[in-house]
């Protein structure tokens, strides 16, 4: 479905964008969330959900064979942390770090420009051959 709206009071502004819905004949919906949600109540010491948070970079080392290792992320928690959220001031204030470990894989899906960022301060350069 496709919204397209048009205010004449808002300096004349247009916009459009679309709304994904995946809906059953039975009339219930599901989402992603939905799904994640779902399954950390079944599996709740396999997957945290944090919310107000935001990944900072990811925890690395050098196995002995030479490859790398990621085996956890640091993030900053906190109301407004995040330079998406409204009460976002520009800068950090006294950021309470939390660091997240992982036992089997760090998936980093942060978006198109987050992820990119996140690797580049994770990382040196040299490094980056052997992660892709």
């Amino acid at each position: 479905m496709m919204t397209i709206n048009y205010v004449k009071d808002n300096d004349e502004a247009e916009g459009g964008g679309f709304i994904v819905s995946t809906k059953k004949d039975d009339g219930t919906r599901s989402s992603v969330r939905d799904h994640v949600v779902s399954v950390q109540s079944r599996f709740p010491k396999k997957i945290e959900l944090a919310t107000h948070t935001m990944v900072t970079k990811i925890l690395h080392c050098r196995e002995p064979d030479g490859s790398i290792r990621a085996y956890g992320v640091e993030a900053v928690e906190g109301q407004g942390m995040i330079p998406v959220s409204p009460l976002f001031t520009g800068k950090w204030t006294n950021p309470a770090f939390k660091t997240f470990y992982a036992r089997y894989e760090i998936i980093l899906s942060a978006g198109p420009f987050e992820t990119p960022r996140i690797l580049m301060v994770s990382v040196t350069l040299g490094q980056l051959r052997h992660i892709f």
